[in-house]
């Protein structure tokens, strides 16, 4: 039996336009933390007038942009409620860990770094996540912020290049994964799915244009601003057959289901063939070298070796997840995975008996199993976390 311990986390995730990448990170992290008998709250902290501080009962499912996320309470960092909040942190928490850095400079956040005393005014110990490749969007405010950190990580190498540039120490460190038990086998019939955000950086038109093409069955999940933005065009009505989200019904053959919950996902997965997603393919061509010359442009970092989430999910439980050849670039198992350099090859090499085989391999599901409880497992990141915060 795991020994008790005091530790308590305050795990904070500051307003963003979408929280589906970061509400599975913050997941995997509690779970190791109530495995190791800790508290690890998932606290928003936005800069609204009629956001205090309070700790939740029970955990309470909230919208967070265009997806949703589990949080145990709120900490607003409002000048109005700055003084409550920071005493609510220094008597409940031992440290902070913020989900990622800073807000971004937004019209809808706006352009002063109001929640700068969460880093200025408070002796906790602090860490933080790099968790995207956007740095040149938000590096005033985030430059601000690091000399209060005991570790700042990146979720991969090509987030992390942009911040070293600057002689700022940032550590790589994979994203934590938790496994959880499905309760679902392999579809007997071909499925594809995508379960990425609906962006432009994860590719998600090129996929949609190639689905009418795509051997066997097609699922589609997650949302963004490219779902509201192209649900009754030609390419939507070719691609998709019933959308059960919004009911933007079709011509095509891909089911849409919109965002499902975490727990929700291992079946997803558990039960397709291959797992789509083309991060990367929009990234701008670049005739420098992201890791010889320094760059900060997100277009060139997203096509550097990046990859999400959704890939160790996607191995752990038993898809093949089929990349952009960006991802070669990577620490990616090469072994395990799959790779297009334009979605217009996803028809021929999805319906080729050499992907058909890769599938049912048995040995490829073990290597990637191992890989990612070698290279990802919550338990061990989180102990690291501890260990780097001093608690």
């Amino acid at each position: 039996m795991t020994k008790p311990s005091s530790v308590r986390i305050a795990a904070i995730y500051w307003p963003t336009t979408s929280v589906g990448g970061i509400n599975t990170r913050l997941q995997n992290y509690k779970a190791a933390s109530i495995q190791a008998g800790d508290q690890f709250d998932i606290l928003r902290s936005d800069n609204l007038i009629t956001m205090g501080a309070e700790h939740f009962r029970e955990p309470t499912r909230i919208r967070g942009g265009d997806t949703f996320i589990d949080i145990d309470g709120v900490v607003g960092h409002h000048p109005k409620h700055l003084k409550k909040s920071l005493e609510f942190l220094k008597n409940n928490y031992d440290a902070i860990f913020f989900a990622f850095l800073v807000p971004h400079p937004n019209k809808l956040y706006g352009f002063d770094p109001v929640f700068l005393p969460f880093f200025t005014q408070t002796d906790l110990p602090k860490a933080a996540t790099i968790s995207d490749g956007y740095w040149s969007t938000y590096k005033e405010w985030g430059r601000q912020a690091v000399p209060y950190c005991k570790k700042l990580y990146a979720g991969c190498k090509a987030y992390a290049v942009p911040l070293q540039s600057e002689g700022i120490d940032i550590e790589v460190q994979s994203r934590p994964f938790f496994p959880q038990a499905p309760q679902t086998v392999r579809d007997k019939e071909m499925l594809t799915v995508w379960c990425h955000q609906w962006k432009d950086i994860k590719g998600i038109i090129p996929f949609l244009k190639a689905v009418p093409t795509i051997p066997g069955n097609i699922e589609m999940y997650s949302c963004g601003i490219r779902y509201y933005q192209i649900r009754e065009t030609d390419t939507w009505k070719k691609a998709i057959n019933i959308d059960h989200f919004k009911n933007f019904n079709g011509e095509g053959k891909a089911d849409y289901f919109g965002w499902v919950p975490f727990e929700a996902t291992p079946d997803i997965y558990r039960r397709a063939w291959f797992s789509v997603g083309l991060q990367g393919i929009t990234a701008k061509a670049s005739k420098t070298t992201l890791f010889g010359t320094p760059a900060s442009d997100p277009k060139t970092i997203y096509g550097a070796g990046s990859y999400n989430n959704s890939e160790t999910e996607a191995l752990y439980y038993g898809a093949v997840p089929v990349l952009h050849n960006q991802v070669l670039k990577s620490d990616l198992p090469k072994e395990c995975i799959l790779t297009v350099s334009k979605a217009e090859e996803l028809p021929k090499l999805l319906g080729s008996k050499a992907a058909k085989s890769f599938v049912a391999d048995p040995n490829r599901v073990i290597l990637a199993r191992q890989w990612v409880l070698d290279n990802h497992s919550a338990g061990k990141i989180y102990r690291i976390l501890k260990k780097d915060l001093g608690i």
